[in-house]
């Protein structure tokens, strides 16, 4: 037997730009504010995930490839 009724949903909340944590045009302040976490962690987090991607980026592009054996 099938069950055609859907469980009522939630409406979708919309992610918008914090009025309140805006210190980079309020997108970190935002995100926090919607898992409700420190706007701060939030904002290290971006830093060294950010720094980390630039060095490895850096590292790949300036060492060659291991020779072929």
């Amino acid at each position: 037997m099938e069950n055609n009724q859907t469980s009522p949903q939630a409406p979708k909340k919309k992610l918008v730009r914090s009025k309140t944590n805006k210190w980079l045009f309020g997108i970190c302040g935002a995100l926090a504010e919607e898992y409700g976490v420190d706007p701060l962690l939030v904002r290290l987090l971006f830093f060294f995930l950010g720094f980390w991607l630039y060095v490895a980026l850096i590292f790949i592009s300036v060492n060659p490839d291991a020779p072929a054996q």
